[in-house]
């Protein structure tokens, strides 16, 4: 059971950027990729530490696209469009684990820790 709204903000974006780390670290999107916000025209550069930069600012992926929308909380996964794919971080991930959950090459713990 994924309990991530128990955490506090500054764990969620913790755990947030570490699942960006872990997409990066099974090449699922790589440093340097634009993401752009669901439904806008606003991008970013995802960063290998799972940041993002704009223009001159590095900031959690979380953080700006809160700041994109004026929402208090976002659902980082489902409103961040890879613009290679033009595919959600959800569906990416998603898929992802479909491919790679019958090889027994995913490791659950290492994208479940804060």
């Amino acid at each position: 059971m994924n309990n991530i709204s128990m955490f506090n903000t500054r764990q969620r974006i913790i755990l947030v950027a570490s699942e960006i780390a872990a997409l990066i670290e099974w090449g699922v999107v790589n440093k340097g990729d634009i993401i752009v916000a669901k439904g806008r025209t606003q991008e970013a550069e995802l960063q290998v530490n799972g940041q993002v930069k704009i223009e001159n600012d590095i900031m959690y992926l979380q953080q700006w696209l809160k700041k994109i929308f004026s929402w208090s909380s976002v659902a980082t996964y489902e409103f961040s469009v890879h613009k290679k794919t033009g595919k959600t971080l959800s569906e990416l991930r998603q898929e992802y684990m479909e491919q790679n959950m019958d090889n027994n090459m995913v490791d659950i713990e290492n994208i479940n820790q804060i």
